[in-house]
This record gives structure tokens, C-alpha cells and sequence, in this order.
């Protein structure tokens, strides 16, 4: 894959000479020494290719220099470039890989005709208002006084007018905005017409009827103040894609700002945006209420470049046998995903690529007393892959998340949550915020990143109704979750099992496909036991963290707080589990098997929970602090740490603290079948022996 970085502004005025762009081309995440080669520019606006321009080299950075005579003639506009690399045996690199970057050329002062003005003054004017008054009324005989007119509108960036430079007022093409008025054509007409022009299609306060589905074009960009409530009066999609084959050709530079977009306090309008093949767009400040059923909000489908700002989705009506529901739906170009939306030539099985979804809000219904009436939908999610294809840089940051709905069943736990997202490499789920307050009969869960066991054949992604492949396309790569906080997940007797988690990280183990490189890191856990629970000898609940076949994973500097288990981790390779924070913990601290890696430096306070570790692999213990241990409840735990299974294992400089007024019979148990352990400069406090099974292990040290 290569990639451009841009090392400055990308602005220009006409005739400033001494501007110069400076970039760096990466070929998979190495800079490139472009010194010896020939390197230019293929520049083009829109329409279509206008010049190529040689490049300024400078190792691995490359300029582009306006005081050339090609760039001196460019008119304000804005161009598409990217960037060739000849190679001494003519071979021909082009940057980037996918789509291409852009500048902007600016007007300057001589682009504009003046006249030569008196210095005007504030008194200046007000006498040259005054002497016009007295001429006037030096001619006109006065009539009686009328009454009083309405106040004006303020002006709003020209909105309130018809048209300006910039916005034009839907009224403008006969849209009236009255709830009993159906003025769907005239607003097609507008979003044509102003995205030809270049301009904005602004929305007043009103109530807009759709009654037909609106075909995106491209350039549409739509303004709608918050009162601009939009009635989607019909059984289809709000909007959808033109046809086509390919990324952009089923919209390009698409901008939806704005507007509350309702769906009926009983849901029986619902709002649904079909986005196939869609190339750089952008949706925020929207507000869907009541808007979301059995579909999506947004399908996105084989698009690229796609944002979601600081929208809210708001409630979720639920029907027998589908539980969830996702507001933005990531996955590939076919007809099973858009429901038979357009011609079957139009599939392709391209995966969605580039997409932010920043600063949104996921909530409940809610009545007059703070009770839930209906849950919040999912934020994200994807349920399908298509063989050789996976949805690519997604980045998920600042989102609440309130009252997603729960799952239902035992079944229904490998695809629920909040964010759940299969076969998705280098996702970012950042700084988000998800709050459970109603969690239901089964539980809820938070994030959910795994790998499916099934695919769609890429010659059958035309099938409404394709037969699934068994087995897993490929590895993911790049999963990263930080600063996130999780609150309220609590469960119940019901969810009991030790392999779920509030975030399951879960590969393939059936088909061998694993999860590499991920990253948890500076996420905080709170309230996730019911306070009536947390000394109960019940399994109440589920682990803040389950993980199964992973291949480097890094789980540090967490704060786990009133959580039944933190860690369940199996089938596991390059694990650290560092500096990591813990307090009343009602399980167990770690449950692992089958992994290799590190466990140090962690701090657990207060806690029932043990760490037990079984199965192959070797794992060093190194510097972990587990204080306050209390057994008050014996049928959980009676020892702090059990090994064992085939092992290899290094326990070194722990401390292992029994609450005080508390005896423990047995602070570490090993197992008779464990291979190899070495104990050293640990601490124990509080307990009767550090051993059951010492005798006959072979291969101890015992330099305690």
C-alpha cells in the first residue's frame, strides 16, 4: 500500500511564487529515498487531467514549487494530484495506492474589480441618511401612520434569502416545509441543481414529506437547521446510491449536515440510508428519532472515505428474532446486505475502507420518569465477510453509548454489543464512553471484534440469498482499543459463563485465523457488580476482558473496579499483561490457558478472584502485587495462584497478601503435571504453606 503524507498547508494563492508543498511517500509504512529517480506530479481538477508537473527532491521528502510556469497559471480551484516515481529500470510507481490527494489555488485581491471609495465614518453616514430623509420629505406629503409590520428574520450566512454566493433556501425551488404538503420532487430538483452550482441546499425550520426514495448525486450538500424534521412517508430507503460498479460511481463528495429525521413515536416510519459504492462524504449533526427497526440507519457497502460527526440515533423497536440493531452498518458491495437495492450488475464484494465515526451518540427512549421504554441500538457493526476482502481503517472515537440493547439469548453473545466487528483490520476504538444502566435478562457486552467462521463466495455476491462458505477468509491485523470507560455492565445469574466479556477479542480458533497486533490499553471498568453481589459465592456476571486466539496482544495500564473476573485469555501468544489496576474483584483475577507472555507489575486490591493458569505455554509472573486477598467465600477460591497442565512458568518477586484476620491454607497451587517452575523472591502473607503439591514436581527451584 502506498500512502502520501503531507508535510504543511495545501493552499495556495494565484501568483504566489514562493509557496512549495512538501511530501513524503511511504510504501507499506516506509519512507522512500526517491534521490536518483524521476518524480513528478499528474495534476487534474475536475475536468479531468490538466498537466504533469517534475518534483523537487530531497531524500525522502519531495516539494512542489509554485514558482514553476505550469503552477503559476492554475485559476482558484481545487485540484486532484498524485505522485509518479520512475524508476531507473522504468518502472513506474504511483502514489497513493488508492484515491488521490488534493490543494486548493485561492483568489487574491486582483481577482476582485473595486472602485475607488471615499473613507467612510460612521457620521458620515448617518448625515448622508439625514439629508436623504429631508429631500424626501421635502417632495412627499405625509399620510397617516400605518400599523406596525412583522419583525424580519435575521439573516443567517445568506440562508434566509432565497440564494447567495453560498446557500440557496429549498423554498427557492417551491418546498414550503408545512406537514401538509408533499414537496419531494421540488427537492430533488434543489439537491440537482445546487450541487451543479456548487452550492449549498439549505432546510428551515419545517416539516419536509419524503414520499420517494432520493438518489444521491454528486456534490449534494444539504444544511438543516435542528427544527427541520424530516417524514419519511413511504416503505423504502431515505436515501440510496446510484448505481454502479467501483468505489465513487455510486456518489462522490456527499455532505449531509444536520436535520431531525423522524420516524413516528411507534417507529412505523423509519429512516434507512443505503450507501453502496459512496467515495468521500460526509453525515453529521443529524438526529434520527424513532428512526431505527429490524434495518440500519446507514449501510455502508463497498464506500470509501466516509464520516459520521456527532449524530444521534435515539431508541431501537425491536421484533421477534432480532434483537439488535446497528445505527452504521460496515460491510461488503452485496445484494444480501442491501436487501436487493439495486441491479444485480451493480455487486462487486468491495470492502468499505476508510471510515470515522467520531462524536456520536447512541441513546434510549426514555419517559418522564428516567424509565426506559426503548433500548439504543448498536453503534457499528458488520455480520458478514466476503471472500478475499476486509473492511479496512476504521477509526471509532468519542461515541456515547447508553442502554445499547442487551442480548437475548446464550446464542446471541458472538455477535452482540455496542461496536461488534468482524474481519476488520486496523480499527481504533478510542476515548468512547459506554454506559450500561438496563442490562437485561442475558447481560449486555460493550465491543465485540472477532473473526467468522463463514464467508460469502465473491461469485455469489450477487445472491440475495447466497450459501455460506465454512472457514475464515484471513487474519486480522491492527485492532486497538484505549481510553475507553465501560460502567454499569452488570449481569445476572444468567450470565455466568467464563469465556464472555464486556469486550470479547475473539479469532478464529476453529479455522486457525487469528487476531495480531492488538492493543488494550488505559481503559477503566467501573461498576460492574451489583453491589448486592460482590461477596456472593454466585458467579454473578461476566469478565471485563475475554480473549481468544490472539497472536500480541498488550493489555496495560487498565483500571479494572468492581468487575466479577478481568482477564479470561486462551489460545494466546505474545501476551503482556502490564501495570494494570484492580479493586474487588469477585471471580478471578486471570483464568488463562494455553498462553505465553508476560503478567507483571500489576497492582489487585480487595479481590476474591486468583489467578489460575493451565495448558501449554510459558508465562513469567514477575512483580505483581495481589493484597487483601479474602476467602471469605471457599467454594471460589482457596489459593491465590494455581498453575499447572504442561506448563513452563517463572514466578518471580510477587507479593501475595491474605486479608487481615484471615488464613489461607495454600497461597500457590501447582500442579503435579507442570514441566517446569521457577520460584523466586516472592512474599506471602497470611498463609500456611506457598505449596500443596511440591514434592515429586521436579524441576523447582526453590529459592524462595
Amino acid at each position: 500500500m502506498r500512502t502520501i503524507t503531507t508535510l504543511g498547508d495545501q493552499t495556495n494563492k494565484v501568483t504566489d511564487t514562493a509557496t512549495i508543498f512538501k511530501f513524503c511517500l511511504w510504501d507499506n509504512g516506509v519512507p522512500q529515498d526517491v534521490m536518483g529517480k524521476t518524480v513528478t506530479a499528474t495534476i487534474a481538477n475536475s475536468t479531468g487531467y490538466l498537466f504533469d508537473e517534475p518534483l523537487i527532491k530531497n531524500g525522502t521528502e519531495v516539494d512542489l514549487d509554485f514558482s514553476s510556469d505550469s503552477l503559476k497559471q492554475l485559476v482558484p480551484d481545487t485540484y486532484s494530484f498524485e505522485i509518479n516515481v520512475t524508476n531507473a529500470n522504468g518502472d513506474v510507481e504511483v502514489y497513493p495506492t488508492e484515491g488521490n490527494l488534493q490543494f486548493t489555488v485561492t483568489k487574491n485581491l486582483r481577482g476582485t474589480q473595486g472602485n475607488l471609495v471615499p473613507q467612510v465614518t460612521f457620521d458620515s453616514v448617518l448625515k448622508s441618511v439625514d439629508d436623504k430623509i429631508a429631500e424626501y420629505e421635502a417632495t412627499i406629503a405625509k399620510g397617516d401612520k400605518g400599523d406596525k409590520g412583522e419583525p424580519g428574520s435575521d439573516g443567517k450566512d445568506g440562508k434566509d434569502g432565497y440564494s447567495s454566493d453560498k446557500y440557496v433556501n429549498v423554498a427557492y425551488f417551491g418546498v414550503t416545509g408545512k406537514p401538509e404538503d408533499d414537496n419531494t420532487a421540488e427537492i430533488i430538483t434543489g439537491i440537482t441543481q445546487t450541487a451543479i452550482a456548487n452550492k449549498i441546499l439549505w432546510f428551515p425550520a419545517g416539516t419536509y414529506n419524503l414520499s420517494q426514495t432520493i438518489e444521491f448525486v454528486d456534490n449534494m450538500h444539504i444544511e438543516a437547521d435542528a427544527d427541520a424534521i424530516f417524514l419519511n412517508k413511504q416503505g423504502s430507503y431515505t436515501f440510496k446510491a446510484r448505481n454502479g460498479r467501483g468505489y465513487g460511481t455510486g456518489g462522490r463528495n456527499i455532505i449531509i449536515d444536520g436535520g431531525t429525521w423522524y420516524g413516528e413515536n411507534d417507529f412505523s416510519a423509519p429512516h434507512g440510508i443505503t450507501l453502496m459504492h459512496i467515495e468521500n462524504a460526509d453525515f453529521k449533526n443529524m438526529v434520527f428519532d424513532h428512526a431505527l427497526t429490524t434495518g440500519h440507519i446507514f449501510d455502508v457497502m463497498g464506500c470509501r472515505y466516509v464520516n459520521f460527526e456527532n449524530n444521534k440515533f435515539i431508541g431501537i423497536k425491536t421484533v421477534d428474532n432480532r434483537y439488535f440493531t446497528e445505527a452504521i452498518e460496515l460491510d461488503e458491495s452485496t445484494k444480501m446486505g442491501a436487501s436487493g437495492a439495486y441491479s444485480d450488475i451493480t455487486y462487486d464484494g468491495l470492502a468499505t475502507k476508510h471510515v470515522q465515526i467520531i462524536n456520536n451518540h447512541v441513546l434510549p427512549v426514555l419517559n418522564d420518569n428516567d424509565e426506559l421504554v426503548y433500548y439504543a441500538p448498536s453503534l457499528v457493526g458488520n455480520h458478514f465477510q466476503v471472500e478475499g476482502e476486509n473492511i479496512e481503517d476504521v477509526l471509532i472515537k468519542n461515541n456515547e453509548l447508553v442502554d445499547v440493547n442487551p442480548f437475548m439469548t446464550q446464542d446471541d453473545y458472538t455477535t452482540g454489543g455496542g461496536i461488534h466487528i468482524r474481519n476488520t483490520n486496523n480499527v481504533r476504538i478510542i476515548s468512547n464512553h459506554f454506559k450500561q444502566l438496563h442490562n437485561g435478562v442475558w447481560g449486555s457486552i460493550a465491543i465485540n471484534v472477532g473473526i467468522g467462521d463463514q464467508y460469502v463466495a465473491k461469485s455469489d455476491v450477487a445472491l440475495a440469498s447466497p450459501t455460506y462458505q465454512n472457514g475464515a477468509t484471513a487474519d486480522v491485523f491492527d485492532i486497538s482499543i484505549y481510553d475507553n470507560t465501560f460502567e454499569g455492565f452488570v449481569a445476572n445469574e444468567n450470565t455466568t459463563h467464563d469465556g464472555w466479556g464486556i469486550v470479547r477479542i475473539s479469532g478464529s480458533q476453529k479455522y486457525a485465523a487469528a487476531i495480531r497486533n492488538v492493543v488494550f490499553n488505559n481503559n477503566k471498568f467501573l461498576n460492574c457488580i451489583d453491589p448486592a453481589h460482590r461477596d456472593d459465592d454466585v458467579d454473578v456476571g461476566i469478565n471485563a476482558l475475554s480473549v481468544n486466539c490472539v497472536d500480541i496482544i498488550s493489555i496495560d495500564s487498565n483500571n479494572f473496579y468492581d468487575v466479577v473476573g478481568i482477564l479470561d485469555i486462551e489460545s494466546a501468544t505474545g501476551v503482556t499483561f502490564n501495570n494494570n489496576s484492580g479493586k474487588y474483584i469477585n471471580k478471578h483475577i486471570i483464568k488463562s490457558h494455553n498462553v505465553s507472555g508476560t503478567m507483571a507489575n500489576n497492582a489487585i486490591d480487595k479481590t476474591h478472584g486468583a489467578i489460575t493458569s493451565t495448558g501449554a505455554g510459558t508465562l513469567v509472573f514477575a512483580n505483581n502485587a495481589i493484597t487483601n486477598f479474602s476467602q471469605t467465600n471457599p467454594s471460589i477460591n482457596d489459593y491465590i495462584l494455581s498453575i499447572g497442565d504442561e506448563a513452563n512458568y517463572i514466578l518471580q518477586g510477587n507479593v501475595l497478601d491474605v486479608a487481615a484476620g484471615e488464613q489461607l491454607e495454600t497461597a500457590l497451587l501447582v500442579s503435579e503435571t507442570t514441566k517446569h517452575v521457577i520460584i523466586s523472591n516472592n512474599q506471602y502473607h497470611g498463609t500456611n504453606t506457598w505449596s500443596e503439591n511440591v514434592v515429586g514436581n521436579g524441576n523447582i527451584d526453590l529459592s524462595i
